[in-house]
């Protein structure tokens, strides 16, 4: 998003592609798995394959850079879902857009995504400062299964 552009939300959002799994079919459990265009403490904006309402809640589960190997698991409420099209505004088949917000999200993943954000946006936290919140809030932090280091904030 170029930052001209009115911003949607009351925080900071970073164009960043990640993946995230977003659930279809509440009664059979049915999980898509697809890309994230952006990303902020309040919410994100994904593609989805599906037509969502206004209002309609989804569960989401996104991965955070400093946990590699865990999935986190967010409700979220549909803000908007409108039709991908191409730059010949051309509708693309069964192709959405869709910002969702983020509800009832615990303290420490607002946290994990915050630290996320102002890593990417190079307002790095200190090494001190990280390993501080780390310690005091009892967070594993997974091995590189290569090198063996620890993510850097």
């Amino acid at each position: 998003m170029k930052n001209t552009e009115r911003e949607k939300r009351n925080s900071v959002r970073i164009d960043k592609h990640f993946v995230v799994r977003y659930m279809t079919d509440i009664r059979n459990k049915k999980w898509d798995e697809t890309i994230a265009k952006n990303i902020s403490e309040e919410g994100m904006q994904i593609s989805t394959i599906k037509y969502f309402l206004s209002n309609e809640y989804i569960s989401c589960l996104i991965k955070i850079p400093f946990r590699p190997f865990e999935w986190f698991e967010l409700k979220s409420k549909v803000i908007e879902c409108k039709k991908l099209r191409c730059k010949s505004k051309e509708s693309i088949e069964s192709t959405y857009i869709t910002r969702v917000k983020f509800v009832n999200m615990k303290m420490e993943l607002k946290n994990l995504i915050r630290m996320y954000i102002g890593w990417f946006l190079k307002k790095r936290p200190s090494m001190a400062t990280f390993k501080g919140f780390v310690e005091e809030k009892k967070i594993f932090l997974a091995k590189c299964p290569f090198c063996g280091a620890y993510p850097h904030p």
